[in-house]
């Protein structure tokens, strides 16, 4: 098993004197956030177990405490996962004609967070590339594949256990 850790810029640490000097500039949190999905797709595709993305949150690790740059996120891992997500998404929709169209995600309700993204960012990201009118979901009992259909169509899907070898092939 393995834990993904982005570097973190920490106060009274050497790697803060460089980063005030200069010597040293953070990942931005979208910079480690892409890092950290192509790192944990390798490992998943390989039956590797991710058992932490992201420094955990406690008392002093906080942005504004004692984390004073770098790509901190109270849910880091979530920001990951949705992303590898995203492009499974985009990979089905990329060649679909739905401009000014309504989209529905039939998905396990359990996939729901993962698929609209953190303040729908997911969704509005589909929205902008596609040019869509309207994404929603459909809840479903199927745990494993995630449909998407235009209206009543069927665009197409994709299965949640291919989504790492689906990102890395993206890449």
């Amino acid at each position: 098993m393995v834990r993904i850790y982005p570097t973190l810029t920490i106060r009274d640490t050497e790697l803060l004197n460089m980063y005030e000097e200069g010597a040293y500039k953070p990942l931005t949190l979208e910079e480690a956030v892409d890092i950290s999905a192509v790192i944990y797709s390798h490992y998943a595709v390989n039956n590797i177990k991710v058992i932490r993305i992201g420094l955990q949150n406690s008392d002093s690790i906080n942005e504004g405490e004692d984390v004073a740059a770098g790509p901190f996120h109270p849910a880091f891992r979530q920001l990951v996962e949705e992303n590898i997500y995203l492009y499974s998404l985009i990979s089905v929709l990329k060649n679909a004609d739905i401009k000014d169209k309504h989209i529905i995600i039939h998905a396990d309700e359990k996939l729901m967070s993962f698929l609209a993204g953190q303040k729908k960012s997911n969704i509005n990201k589909l929205m902008e590339i596609f040019h869509l009118k309207q994404v929603s979901f459909n809840k479903t009992n199927n745990t494993d594949e995630i449909i998407i259909y235009d209206e009543n169509k069927k665009i197409g899907s994709f299965d949640k256990s291919l989504i790492f070898q689906n990102y890395l092939d993206l890449q």
